[in-house]
């Protein structure tokens, strides 16, 4: 039998003792029903720490917005407690994201500032022919002395490049000048040696040399005669502007008494007495 079934009791109300006649720490946890403390019955701000029993505060229990900084451990952020993506730009301290924190291959153009990359980031002999723009190694970029023969393409050094008056006589092979090479009349005397000009050997129809002259003989006369005419085919090809006696056995003075022709050089020699003779010359 219960309290409440005296409904008479002057001491009791609908819904048992009245609190008033309940004495200071009266009530023990023994006299509580199980689920007999409602929410209403505890007071704002009872419910202490020591209350608490462990684990008995689940995230159910936890309203939106309530877990504050100064409510979290230090270090009790662990990486699984991070929702992946949610660490925006604001929320990394500068300096915080060092090497070992980025993964190899992952700093992208994008991510480098322009003129980001100073020299000393660059590793030596890194920077390959790919990497350099057209026309990006200006004569500034090339240091003193560094072109070297290997360096330049076949054909690369045109007239414009070369300076005036710096071709050398060690720079010309041998050989290398040829008669297109030369301009007209730039081989004046002082450029032949003496004794440079042969006339070879002065053998009938035999050039003079390097010359526009050929050596020829003739015979002069017939027996019994005091003076005699030769005529003889020169080769030059051209009418001869002059001929030279070099040789041969005419006593007597030699003169020119017919135009020379295209093919034949025609002489006459007097006072060599009778006789045939033989005379040698040079037509020019």
């Amino acid at each position: 039998m219960y309290l409440k079934d005296f409904p008479f009791c002057p001491h009791l109300n609908a819904t048992g003792v009245r609190a008033s006649l309940i004495g200071t720490a009266a009530l023990e946890t023994r006299h509580l029903a199980a689920l007999g403390v409602s929410a209403a019955k505890i007071g704002i701000g009872a419910v202490t720490t020591s209350k608490l029993g462990i684990n008995a505060v689940t995230q159910t229990k936890i309203r939106i917005g309530a877990v504050t900084t100064n409510k979290i451990l230090a270090n009790a952020v662990t990486t699984a407690k991070i929702l992946n993506a949610n660490i925006t730009s604001d929320k990394i301290l500068d300096d915080a994201v060092t090497t070992s924190k980025i993964l190899n291959a992952k700093v992208t153009s994008d991510k480098i500032a322009d003129n980001a990359v100073s020299t000393a980031k660059v590793a030596d002999w890194k920077i390959t022919t790919i990497k350099l723009a057209t026309a990006a190694v200006t004569t500034a970029k090339v240091a003193d002395w560094k072109i070297t023969t290997i360096k330049l393409a076949t054909s690369a050094v045109t007239t414009a490049k070369i300076l005036d008056a710096k071709v050398t006589s060690d720079k010309l092979a041998t050989a290398a000048v040829t008669t297109a090479k030369l301009d007209a009349d730039s081989v004046t005397n002082s450029k032949i040696p003496a004794g440079g000009v042969s006339m070879g050997g002065a053998t009938h129809g035999q050039l003079a040399g390097r010359l526009n002259a050929r050596f020829v003989t003739m015979n002069i006369g017939t027996a019994g005669a005091a003076a005699g005419r030769g005529s003889v085919a020169h080769g030059l090809g051209r009418v001869p502007v002059g001929w030279l006696r070099v040789g041969g056995d005419v006593p007597g003075y030699i003169y020119q008494t017919l135009a020379p022709t295209v093919t034949n050089l025609t002489l006459v020699a007097t006072g060599q007495g009778s006789g045939a003779w033989s005379l040698k010359v040079l037509t020019f």
